[in-house]
């Protein structure tokens, strides 16, 4: 039987007032009047989209797998791309090879004629190297290092260009925005460490850098944008904090 919309609702309400108390229970007993929250979000977190549309032929590295920097996670169908790149290049040998051998014979060929030669060759050569980035966007590659966090699209299915493929996020850096009040703000800087709790580790003690402060405040919220940076470390193989994590903070 599936569950209302309202249940669900005040399932994800109970879960999250049940986080912020346990939390909330471990911080100071002067920090429980007003528990400030935020989310761990990794500094590079990233969609993919992909560039190119057709059906998903191959998938090179699994979800929840490392990756490194432009390394391919996925290649769309590119048998069109291939037979256009290889007739692309045809012509542009063809139009460099003619271009060639006209400015050797220049001394017989009006300068209108060795122009109109190598705009040939130029036109040719463009439309080569636009078949060849067509091909190339085939090859779905990460920007990033980091880990493979989401897959949008499995093998088989058909993708449109601009469609999100995946999710990726470096697990090494984090960082934390949170929105608090001048009063919170007062005896606070740059560069100041402020430690926190999380929900992935509930019973060990964090902290965090200030590395941004607005230099405003919302005019609705009346709060201050705060950006705080941490690196993330392992045990046992495994990451301790991960993105999406609520935690609280002493202030």
């Amino acid at each position: 039987m599936t569950a209302s919309p309202q249940k669900i609702r005040l399932s994800t309400l109970t879960l999250t007032l049940t986080t912020l108390a346990t939390l909330s229970a471990l911080m100071p007993l002067s920090s429980l009047a007003t528990p400030t929250s935020g989310i761990l979000t990794g500094k590079q977190q990233i969609i993919i989209k992909a560039k190119s549309q057709g059906e998903i032929i191959a998938i090179k590295i699994a979800e929840g797998s490392s990756i490194r920097k432009d390394d391919v996670i996925a290649i769309i169908d590119d048998k069109q791309e291939s037979i256009e790149l290889q007739l692309a290049k045809s012509e542009y040998i063809t139009a460099k090879n003619d271009f060639e051998k006209n400015k050797q014979l220049k001394k017989y060929l009006s300068l209108d004629e060795l122009n109109k030669k190598e705009n040939e060759f130029l036109k040719k050569k463009s439309a080569y190297d636009l078949k060849n980035l067509s091909l190339e966007n085939t090859r779905i590659t990460s920007p990033i290092n980091g880990i493979i966090a989401k897959r949008y699209y499995n093998l088989g299915e058909t993708v449109a260009s601009g469609d999100k493929v995946y999710e990726v996020v470096n697990m090494d850096d984090l960082i934390i925005e949170l929105d608090i009040t001048p009063a919170q703000l007062k005896n606070l800087k740059q560069g100041d460490s402020i430690p926190f709790h999380a929900e992935d580790a509930p019973h060990k003690k964090f902290s965090a850098q200030i590395s941004f402060i607005a230099p405003t405040i919302d005019s609705v919220s009346g709060s201050i944008r705060v950006i705080l940076e941490l690196k993330n470390f392992k045990e046992k193989n495994s990451y301790v904090l991960k993105p999406g994590s609520l935690v609280i903070f002493d202030l």
